[in-house]
């Protein structure tokens, strides 16, 4: 999986520096480059996004037993927490 990843990550920088040396030729400007929190921000996106539908169907193979009950509630709080603090962080950022 982790080679698999590092192929994915590796095709898609060159895609990347293809399609900016394009718009080079064809006379637009260069990209602006996406500051890295911004990305680990997304990126925390993306995998929750990918995450969480494997969470709930993994809760549902637990049922409603106290220990699915458990681990739901820690996954809500970890949801909540980063959530928070990606809100508050976006608000600081529009203060500026």
């Amino acid at each position: 999986m982790a080679h698999a990843w590092d192929e994915h990550v590796h095709s898609t920088k060159v895609i990347a520096d293809m399609a900016a040396r394009l718009a080079e030729l064809k006379g637009a400007s260069p990209p602006v480059p996406t500051g890295p929190e911004r990305l680990s921000h997304r990126t925390a996106e993306l995998v929750a996004d990918l995450v969480e539908p494997a969470k709930a169907e993994a809760l549902e193979k637990l049922d409603e037993g106290r220990r699915a009950f458990g681990i739901a509630t820690g996954w809500l709080r970890t949801r909540m927490a980063t959530g928070a603090a990606a809100e508050a962080k976006s608000v600081s950022e529009q203060d500026l």
